[in-house]
């Protein structure tokens, strides 16, 4: 089953929309149409009902003018009062063919026009029954002939009178008709758009209450979440339970949280599991990782929990002005080797080869420092013993020197004594040839002697 957080909000969004616009529309339609309703009655009213109504009122007063006039003509005895009478029925007479051609020229409906024309045939059929009935009263004819005129003439103008007083009814009523029409559609507009406006409203109010607690609360949520992870609690989760597009924001937070997580679990591993002195620092040369190695080589107390957030140099050297490597390897930005005796904080005399590298993320910014110790102090103290060694080996062989040279001296003496004693010993021996060859020749002459003897 389709639940409303499923729904993504763009949809709930359009659709939002798509109901406020579409009442919108209809009441934008309905105004229109009661507007055009009310324009329409309105120009009816003002082009044709107004106007019929104040002529046909006119005609009546005309009419009963024209009869005033006609009754003075017949009872003057003056041919003066006849005149004017007739000047006043004149009048009176152009006056209602006046008013009939503007009533013509008025768009009536069918039974106003009817009414109309049945007006103007009995106007037509009063006007020589009243002309020759003046023409009687002008020329004293004899007073039973213009009584029986004057019946003849009054049934005729109120057969006409009749007609024109129901005209005037008629058009009263409808005029009255299309001013309740016109009253009425206002009353009717107005209600609508009430009944409208309040539904948009409605709908604008649920709308604004659906989405804080649809959107809005869950992207708090969600921000809670991100705040508490950057105050280091990777602990922290939330209940993902739409797939809208919060919850699919939801969703890749805590998977990429939880890939933040194994990455440094692998970083930590990976540190922890360094077999040398080491320390992490921050851009800002705070201490973010230490292990007890580098504790033990420095000689502090506590735990390396103990000495996170301190300065390098404050964590080192328990001298938070005074610099280090890492403070060196940030300011120049590069990776600095140095080799170094120090004292550690039990006065304690080492030597350490320290390398500091400075390591950024994806942007190139950077992020901090990894410093690691080499301890040298053995090495060096061989190196020291060795050279001792060597320097004792050094004033051993130059003695020897001295002696090999004392007996290359004496070797000379000797050799040149030898070289004299085997010179003289050549010369015995020359000698000792040179007796031997006298002795050979002594004993040849004895023997010679002696056999001659």
């Amino acid at each position: 089953m389709l639940r409303l957080r499923d729904v993504s909000i763009s949809v709930k969004l359009t659709a939002s929309f798509l109901c406020i616009l579409g009442l919108t529309i209809i009441l934008g339609f309905t105004s229109y149409m009661l507007l055009k309703v009310i324009d329409s009655s309105s120009a009816e009213m003002a082009k044709v009902w107004t106007p019929a109504m104040e002529v046909t009122t006119d005609m009546l007063q005309s009419a009963n003018d024209f009869r005033r006039a006609e009754f003075r003509h017949i009872l003057s005895t003056s041919a003066a009062e006849r005149q004017q009478a007739e000047a006043r029925m004149a009048a009176a007479r152009k006056v209602m063919d006046d008013s009939v051609a503007k009533l013509r020229s008025l768009t009536l409906n069918e039974e106003c026009a009817t009414l109309l024309r049945n007006f103007a045939t009995a106007w037509q059929a009063f006007l020589p029954v009243n002309t020759k009935l003046v023409g009687l009263s002008t020329d004293n004819l004899g007073r039973d002939a213009t009584l029986l005129l004057q019946s003849e003439s009054s049934k005729l103008f109120n057969d006409a009178i009749t007609l024109l007083s129901t005209l005037s009814d008629k058009a009263t009523q409808r005029g009255k008709a299309t001013s309740e029409t016109i009253a009425s559609s206002v009353s009717t507009g107005i209600a609508r758009t009430a009944l409208i406006a309040t539904v948009i409203v409605l709908v604008g109010a649920a709308v604004t209450l659906i989405l804080p607690r649809v959107i809005t609360r869950r992207i708090r949520e969600t921000q809670i979440l991100a705040e508490e992870v950057a105050r280091g609690k990777l602990d922290a989760c939330i209940e993902v339970d739409s797939r809208d597009e919060v919850g699919r924001l939801q969703k890749a937070f805590m998977d990429m949280l939880c890939k933040l997580k194994s990455e440094l679990a692998f970083s930590q591993g990976v540190l922890r599991g360094l077999t040398v002195p080491c320390s992490v620092f921050s851009a800002e040369d705070k201490t973010l990782f230490t292990n007890q190695l580098m504790l033990d080589l420095i000689e502090r107390d506590g735990s390396p929990q103990d000495y996170l957030g301190q300065t390098s140099g404050g964590y080192i050297w328990g001298d938070s002005a005074r610099e280090t490597l890492s403070t060196k390897a940030l300011r120049e930005n590069r990776s600095l080797t140095v080799e170094m005796p120090f004292t550690t904080h039990k006065s304690t005399k080492r030597h350490a080869r320290v390398t500091s590298s400075p390591f950024f993320d994806q942007s190139g910014n950077t992020l901090g420092t990894l410093s690691v110790w080499i301890d040298l102090t053995d090495i060096k103290q061989q190196e020291a013993l060795i050279a001792a060694q060597s320097q004792q080996i050094l004033e051993v062989a130059s003695r020897a020197e001295e002696v090999s040279e004392a007996v290359s001296s004496a070797s000379e003496q000797l050799s040149a004594q030898v070289d004299q004693a085997k010179s003289g010993a050549g010369v015995q021996r020359d000698r000792a040839a040179e007796t031997a060859t006298a002795m050979e020749e002594m004993n040849s002459t004895v023997l010679e002697v002696a056999q001659n003897a």
